[in-house]
C-alpha cells in the first residue's frame, strides 16, 4: 500500500513539470563577447519522451539548452582587461585574435603631401638610426646606434664591424626623399603603442628639411608579418592579462623601419671608432668571478676622480689619440677596476661624429681637419632624385 502511494505522488509531480514547462516560452539564446570564453561549457543533453503512438496528447517541447548565470557572468568579464568595449559576435562563430586585429586594428594611412623641391642649410647628421634599449640595457648610453647619414654623404653603420661607404648628393637626397613620400613626417605622434612595458624597440631621428624623431617599442617583433602571425596564434593560448596586445602600426612606421633595415647601397669598408663614451659607477658590489680590467695608466686614476666628492659616477669621452689608447689596450667593458682600496663598474661604448653624451669631462681632441668636412652647406633636394622602393617581407 505504501509503494503504491509513493508512486502515485511521483507520477503527479512529473505530470506538473511537463506542464510549467510547456507553459514557458524558449529563453533566447544569449549573445557572447568577440573574444571565446575560458572554459567550454558542457554539452546540453535534450531529454525525448516516448509516447505511445495511439496517444491523441500534444507531445511536450524541447527545451532550448542555456547558459546558466555563472557562465555568462564568466563571459562577460573574462577579458574585461583586453577590450574596455567588445564587438559583440554570435557564439556559433568566437573570434581568434588575428581576426579582431583585422577587423577592428587596422589603421588608416596618414595623407602624404606630394614630394617637391626643398632646399635647406643642413646640420652634420642629417638621418640617425638604431635602437634604444629596454630595462637591464647594456649600453651606457641607453641606444644602439646602427646607421648614420651625414650631410657630406658619409654613411655608418654596423654591420660586420664599424664600417663606412659614400653617398653621392643624388642618393643622400633619394633616402630623404624616400622616408618623407614612406610618411614619417605626416602619421600622427603617439599613434604607436607600447606593447611590453621596458621593451627596447627601433629609433629614428631626422634633420631634413623637416626635423622629427620616434621610437617604437618592440616594432622589430611585429613588422614582420610571420612573426606578427606567430604572436597573434599565441595570444589564443594565453592567460588573460598574460599577453598584451600588439601593436597597432602604422604603414608609415612599417615601411620606414623595413627601409632602413635592409638599406645596403654597398661599397663599404672599415671603420675605426675615434670616440668614446666611458662611465665608471663607484660599487660594494663586486663579487668573485666578475671581469677586472687593466685600466690604462695614461688616464686619470679612477679613484681621484671620485676623490671628496659625493657621485654614485663619472662620465667622460674619448677623444683623438684617447680613443686610439682605449682601443690598443681592447679595453672589453663592462667590467670591474680596483683603485686603491675601492672598486668601480666600468661600461664604454663607441660614439659616431657629433653624436653628443652628457658628460664630466672630454679627453683629447678629434681631428680638425675630418670635421671641417661637416661644415653646414645647402642640400638641394628635387623631384628628379626619386626614391628607393620599400622592401616587402
Amino acid at each position: 500500500m505504501r509503494r503504491m502511494i509513493v508512486l502515485i505522488f511521483s507520477v503527479l509531480v512529473l505530470t506538473g513539470c511537463a506542464r510549467v514547462q510547456a507553459s514557458k516560452s524558449p529563453l533566447p539564446s544569449p549573445t557572447l563577447l568577440a573574444f571565446p570564453p575560458t572554459f567550454t561549457p558542457a554539452p546540453s543533453s535534450t531529454t525525448t519522451s516516448v509516447v505511445p503512438a495511439s496517444a491523441t496528447s500534444t507531445p511536450t517541447p524541447t527545451v532550448k539548452p542555456t547558459l546558466s548565470e555563472r557562465q555568462l557572468i564568466l563571459q562577460q568579464t573574462s577579458f574585461a582587461r583586453q577590450t574596455a568595449s567588445p564587438t559583440l559576435r554570435p557564439s556559433s562563430t568566437p573570434y581568434h585574435y588575428p581576426e579582431v586585429l583585422a577587423l577592428t586594428s587596422s589603421p588608416t594611412p596618414p595623407s602624404i603631401p606630394r614630394l617637391t623641391k626643398h632646399e635647406w642649410l643642413t646640420e652634420p647628421i642629417l638621418l640617425e638610426f638604431g635602437m634604444q634599449c629596454g630595462d637591464g640595457c647594456g649600453f651606457p648610453t641607453g641606444q644602439f646606434t646602427e646607421l648614420v647619414l651625414y650631410n657630406n654623404g658619409l654613411l655608418v653603420r654596423v654591420g660586420d664591424g664599424l664600417q663606412f661607404t659614400r653617398l653621392t648628393e643624388r642618393e643622400t637626397c633619394k633616402v630623404l626623399n624616400t622616408i618623407d613620400q614612406a610618411g614619417f613626417f605626416a602619421y600622427e605622434m603617439g599613434v604607436y603603442r607600447n606593447p611590453f612595458d621596458g621593451a627596447g624597440g627601433p629609433y629614428l631621428t631626422i634633420n631634413s628639411w623637416n626635423s622629427r624623431s620616434d621610437s617604437w617599442p618592440a616594432l622589430q617583433e611585429f613588422a614582420d608579418p610571420e612573426q606578427f602571425t606567430d604572436y597573434a596564434e599565441s595570444f589564443d593560448t594565453c592567460e588573460p592579462g598574460w599577453c598584451p596586445a600588439p601593436p597597432i602600426i602604422s604603414p608609415p612606421i612599417r615601411d620606414v623601419y623595413r627601409f632602413l633595415s635592409s638599406f645596403d647601397p654597398g661599397g663599404w669598408k672599415s671603420y675605426i671608432a675615434d670616440r668614446y663614451y666611458v662611465v665608471i659607477h663607484k660599487t660594494d658590489n663586486y663579487s668573485y668571478g666578475d671581469p677586472i680590467l687593466e685600466w690604462p695608466s695614461a688616464l686619470p686614476v679612477i679613484s681621484e676622480l671620485f676623490d671628496g666628492r659625493a657621485i654614485p659616477a663619472y662620465s667622460f669621452i674619448l677623444e683623438g689619440e684617447y680613443a686610439q689608447l682605449w682601443q690598443a689596450v681592447d679595453v672589453e667593458t663592462p667590467g670591474y677596476v680596483r683603485s686603491g682600496d675601492e672598486w668601480f663598474y666600468v661600461n664604454s661604448q663607441f660614439l659616431f661624429p657629433f653624436q653628443e653624451e652628457r658628460v664630466d669631462q672630454i679627453l683629447g681632441t678629434q681631428d680638425a681637419e675630418f670635421l671641417s668636412g661637416f661644415e653646414s652647406v645647402t642640400l638641394s633636394c628635387k623631384v628628379t632624385h626619386g626614391i628607393y622602393p620599400i622592401p616587402t617581407p
